[in-house]
């Protein structure tokens, strides 16, 4: 579309979006009265290439496991809801005695317009709570247009306000959307590259693989590579992953610990951390993340997942710490 005349950019951004509406509310039909048939949209949508067709009720391979975890146990979770959101995890961070790893935050709201743009740092990031993308990047030195940046966070809070439907993450919808405002974290390497994102892949508590991002900016993209906790490439259970290894950060063994804390409450979840002047800082939780499977990722990502004593997963039902409030600082 980069060569239309803008109108015509636009009208079609808007019928895109537009269909997007009526099929997530579709989709949301279909997950509610037939599973089995979102699950075949889904892999489709993400273009997984399976070993057979998605069996929901004899679940074997990986994705037909994180599938049924989404479908029949996460999405009816609160604690879930409560940990995807970006802004009520800290809750579940703090609980769990790991407040100290926490970024730091200079601001939460619940409406664009009451953003103080004047008053914020240097340099920040900013997210909406319940979305994966779009972030804001105000960087210090480098141009900054407000009017871009709360056009940006409009759109992107408007689309994750329906879009979790027609990837039938429900628990996305469960809790409110804030706008938060955290420091900015920096590359090892310097420049204006995003820090090194270690994304721990955790089976019923315990870490197993490590999918890492490196070289993250707006312009060329990203590499990754897929590790185990040794460091030994294991790029063939990642479609997307190059070959190779990488800088084993200097908080690693802390990092470790960390992701069998905050993971042993869920049979699998992605712990995603960051590294600032060897520190270990606290990224995410993700609870079913793209992942381009291959052959061998289906069976031996599958083997390592057991849900066949879910019942044991007992804070799934609850909700961990409280609200604390809308924060609405600045420094």
């Amino acid at each position: 579309m980069r060569s239309l005349p803008g109108p015509v950019k636009t009208a079609g951004r808007i019928i895109i979006k537009e269909k997007d509406r009526i099929m997530s509310r579709y989709w949301q039909y279909v997950l509610k009265t037939n599973p089995g048939k979102h699950a075949i949209h889904e892999m489709k949508r993400e273009k997984q290439k399976l070993i057979r067709p998605v069996n929901l009720y004899h679940p074997l391979y990986f994705h037909e496991k994180m599938l049924w975890l989404k479908y029949f146990i996460y999405n009816t979770s609160p604690l879930v809801a409560q940990c995807y959101n970006k802004y009520e995890v800290r809750n579940y961070v703090k609980s769990k005695g790991l407040g100290h790893i926490l970024n730091e935050l200079y601001g939460v709201w619940d409406n664009i317009e009451n953003i103080p743009w004047n008053h914020l740092p240097e340099e920040y990031v900013m997210k909406i709570s319940n979305g994966y993308s779009g972030h804001v990047f105000k960087r210090k030195g480098q141009p900054f247009h407000i009017k871009a940046a709360v056009r940006q966070l409009k759109e992107v809070k408007e689309k994750y306000s329906y879009y979790y439907l027609i990837t039938g993450d429900l628990f996305v919808g469960e809790t409110p959307q804030y706008i938060i405002c955290e420091k900015m974290l920096h590359s090892r390497e310097g420049g204006y590259d995003a820090p090194e994102d270690y994304k721990f892949h955790c089976f019923n508590g315990k870490p197993m693989y490590i999918e890492i991002i490196m070289n993250r900016n707006q312009v060329s993209g990203f590499n990754s590579v897929f590790v185990d906790l040794n460091f030994r490439d294991r790029h063939e259970l990642e479609g997307l992953a190059s070959t190779g290894t990488a800088h084993i950060p200097e908080s690693f063994p802390r990092m470790v610990e960390i992701a069998k804390v905050l993971s042993e409450d869920f049979p699998y979840v992605r712990v995603d951390l960051y590294e600032e002047c060897g520190q270990p800082v606290f990224g995410e939780l993700t609870f079913t993340p793209f992942h381009l499977q291959t052959k061998q990722s289906q069976k031996e990502l599958g083997k390592l997942l057991d849900i066949s004593h879910i019942e044991r997963y007992t804070a799934l039902s609850g909700k961990a710490g409280k609200n604390d409030g809308k924060v609405k600082r600045v420094k």
